[in-house]
């Protein structure tokens, strides 16, 4: 993974390295020149030395800078590194992968790398922001916030379990380096006193007592550091390890136009590695310029056999061949270049209409979309938004109804201009007045290519070429649909009576309020914001802000003034720490009595200790409390405001709020504590 930046990786621990001699040195000289002056030496003898103090300070100041800017760049380069490989690692395991797993442990391992606990707390409240309008709709939404905030106070106790240990160590290395550097200045200060050391050695030792420790220090500090990017990468690395289940052949079949046949013999595919099956034994062939149909009730394994057409998953059982090849011995780009699938559930995303029509045919003119879209009986209602096909239609196109989400889906697939075409339950969700607009708008689609239409509602099937039936995973019919409607004691038949059944007591027909020219879109002046939109309009005047995160600590106070009096009491106890082991140098040089200020050493030492320690505790206390809080306080604000809401901001900019923006108040809280730190 560091291929390629190891050269950099070194040569900024090179130069950190090179800043440890010029900083002893410099301190060493600094010390020198104190003693000689101490001593009566004038100013003009120690004029050199003092230049190459600054120099050195000079020469110090340029490694740090070259060195950060290259940790800095080479940071910032392996993170844009990391997310390329997790993103085509992804690309790479596929659509088969996902569907067993929750969308939000993938998206937050691929954004921030959670900690485990983290992850999960992470991936709820990615969940459930998704889920809100159906939360609310079942009236569940106040139940989950419950069940969120008492999730999220938990994190926030154990996470502080586990930073007592940080801390902890944290404050025992510190009171260490204090102790050892005052043990070192006041055993030197009683052997300068006694005659048997120069001052000179005894103010080098004052001046290195922190340097020389420095490494310590920093080394713990590491350390923790690195023991929260191992636990952070432990998410990522159980991605990148997954091994794909399909993967594109390493020499492919040379084929440049594939003839549209299709043939699936004897295939038999199951779910978590085979045990629960969904097609079994499954024979039939899709004929060049024809359409095949499969129908079969739900359950039945009619979308895994499109799973295994699009090669999401590769069948245990059998062959799938297209135009005489097995599919595994297809390239990806080939193979899906050949198909084009209008779904149920059609995915669109947060961007204009263009944008989603062009995910087809990325260098389409607006003639082309126009074009297409009027072949789909879309351009009428695409013409009367706001913008035309540059309106922003939302995320998962939300400010459509479904009958337009579902004709958009239908010219993408006709900009696509592929010779097979897939549409899998593509009027199951459509209301009863718009399904005849794309029923007409599908038939346009179909001439000249090769169908496969999964249909639960037979009535939409009724001019297929051949119609196969499904049921519990193997094929128990087929024939055209003359001759299945004939067979009275079929499952077709039985399927087809229970539909008619059904229609004849209202049961299934479930109205929708869908206009041709959209519901929301026509009274709406703009288009939903985007995120940076939305910040500049909801930007705050800075001594707002300030207000509103003083605001937030309100309930606790007692724990904020101690965070804002301890933090001086820490700086000033440093500062005190200082000035005693100058009056220590002092006393040593006029040879006063020092008993005094070595027990003032040997107690502020400690004292110093504690107040970091309680300094950085109550601060970690109040920013993981205010964290845990924040989140079930912006959850329950979005409640009642969704879903209207949620048309206008997308989920990726709440995640961030509910996950990113609410951490970097929490480091506010514990790291900018007071303008005395």
């Amino acid at each position: 993974m560091t291929r390629g930046v190891r050269g950099r990786i070194a040569l900024a621990a090179l130069l950190g390295l090179a800043g440890v001699p010029v900083a002893l040195w410099r301190l060493t000289l600094q010390g020198q020149a104190m003693a000689r002056i101490f001593t009566g030496d004038a100013f003009d003898a120690i004029v050199g030395m003092l230049v190459l103090i600054a120099g050195l300070v000079l020469l110090r100041a340029a490694l740090q800078y070259i060195r950060d800017e290259v940790a800095n760049t080479t940071a910032a380069d392996m993170k844009r590194r990391v997310r390329a490989l997790l993103y085509e690692h992804v690309l790479r395991l596929g659509a088969g992968h996902f569907d067993q797993r929750r969308s939000g442990d993938a998206a937050l391992a691929l954004v921030d790398a959670f900690r485990r606990s983290q992850v999960a707390m992470g991936a709820d409240f990615l969940d459930s922001i998704q889920g809100l309008a159906t939360l609310t709709a079942f009236g569940q939404s106040r139940r989950r916030g419950d069940e969120l905030a008492e999730r999220a106070r938990h994190l926030y106790r154990s996470t502080m379990w586990v930073l007592a240990v940080n801390i902890g160590t944290g404050g025992i290395t510190l009171l260490s380096i204090s102790a050892g550097a005052a043990l070192a200045l006041g055993w030197g200060a009683i052997r300068v006193e006694a005659g048997e050391l120069p001052l000179s050695t005894l103010l080098v030792v004052l001046l290195l007592g922190v340097e020389v420790f420095r490494p310590l220090r920093d080394l713990v500090q590491m350390f923790h550091g690195s023991m929260l990017a191992v636990a952070a990468t432990r998410g990522m690395y159980q991605l990148l390890d997954a091994v794909p289940e399909v993967q594109s052949p390493a020499q492919p079949v040379a084929a440049q136009l594939l003839r549209p046949e299709v043939r699936f013999e004897n295939v038999s595919f199951g779910y978590q590695g085979g045990r629960r099956r969904a097609v079994n034994n499954c024979s039939f062939e899709l004929q060049p310029g024809r359409t095949l149909a499969v129908v079969g009730p739900s359950g039945a394994g009619k979308s895994t056999l499109v799973n295994l057409l699009m090669r999401f998953v590769d069948p245990q059982q059998g062959r799938i061949l297209l135009d005489g090849h097995d599919l595994r011995d297809l390239s990806f780009d080939l193979l899906r270049s050949q198909i084009a699938v209008v779904a149920q559930d059609t995915y669109l995303f947060y961007g204009t209409v263009a944008d989603n029509l062009r995910v087809a045919k990325p260098d389409a003119s607006p003639a082309e979309l126009q074009a297409v879209c009027r072949t789909a009986n879309a351009h009428d209602f695409v013409a009367a938004l706001p913008r035309g096909y540059d309106t922003i239609i939302g995320e998962r196109g939300v400010r459509l109804s479904g009958g337009q989400r579902q004709r958009l889906a239908i010219a993408r697939a006709l900009l696509k201009d592929a010779p097979i075409l897939v549409l899998d339950e593509a009027l199951s969700s459509v209301d009863v007045e718009n399904e005849a607009v794309i029923h007409e708008a599908l038939a346009r689609l179909q001439r000249g290519r090769t169908t496969l239409v999964i249909a639960h509602r037979l009535t939409s099937v009724a001019g297929a070429d051949r119609i196969i039936v499904l049921e519990r995973g193997e094929v128990v019919e087929e024939g055209t649909p003359q001759e299945l409607i004939s067979r009275r004691n079929g499952t077709y038949a039985r399927l087809m009576a229970a539909q008619h059944a059904d229609s004849q007591n209202g049961v299934g027909l479930q109205p929708r309020a869908s206009a041709e020219n959209g519901v929301e879109l026509p009274d709406a002046p703009e288009p939903p914001l985007t995120a940076t939109q939305a910040r500049e309009e909801n930007q705050l005047p800075s001594g707002r802000v300030w207000r509103r995160l003083l605001r937030l600590v309100r309930p606790w106070w007692w724990e904020v003034s101690l965070v804002f009096a301890l933090g001086p009491l820490h700086a000033l106890a440093q500062v005190a720490l200082g000035v005693v082991s100058a009056i220590l140098v002092a006393r040593v040089f006029v040879r006063a009595d020092l008993t005094v200020w070595l027990w003032t050493l040997a107690i502020l030492v400690p004292l110093t200790a504690v107040l970091r320690w309680l300094d950085s505790w109550i601060s970690h206390d109040l920013a993981y409390r205010l964290l845990a809080e924040l989140r079930i306080h912006l959850y329950r604000l979005l409640d009642p405001l969704a879903p209207a809401y949620l048309v206008r901001r997308r989920t990726g900019d709440l995640v961030s709020a509910l996950l990113g923006d609410v951490e970097l108040i929490e480091l506010f809280y514990a790291q900018v504590r007071s303008c005395a730190k």
